[in-house]
């Protein structure tokens, strides 16, 4: 009976010590996927550091030719002709209607008309005009190119 009970103690001992490989293993498993995780995140980062030098560099580079043109613009007569133009897209950018009438334009904000009553349907019809006068030009330029 010793040896059986010699045995059995092996036995649970053995268990024990598989238990406890186990848990290790299961904890080296872990700190792997931490750790490449880790690795791939810091390359990201160093990727993305990289690329914002590039990119600032090339800030730098675009800032530096659109300065000398703003000041080779600078001189020209047409320099608020070009602002004004500029004005005008943006306005049409931010939903505002811009409406030409002969040689002068007029700019109307977008929430400004909103905020009136029947705001949409007046916003909807001063587009529509917008976009007849648009075509009408189109339509005239056509004709004078001819």
């Amino acid at each position: 009976m010793p040896d059986i009970q010699k045995l059995i103690e092996k036995a649970d001992s053995e268990k024990e010590r598989i238990q406890l490989l186990k848990q290790q293993r299961e904890q080296l498993e872990e700190v792997i996927r931490y750790e490449s995780r880790r690795q791939v995140l810091l390359a990201r980062r160093e990727q993305f550091q990289e690329d914002g030098v590039q990119l600032l560099t090339d800030l730098e580079s675009v800032d530096a030719e659109l300065s000398a043109i703003d000041d080779s613009v600078a001189g020209s007569p047409f320099r608020d002709e070009i602002a004004q133009l500029q004005d005008r897209l943006e306005a049409r950018r931010e939903g505002s209607v811009v409406l030409q009438f002969g040689s002068r334009h007029l700019t109307l904000d977008r929430d400004l008309v909103l905020g009136l009553p029947f705001g949409r349907i007046i916003l909807f019809n001063l587009r529509t005009i917008q976009s007849l006068l648009g075509k009408r030009q189109q339509t005239v330029e056509n004709l004078e190119s001819d």
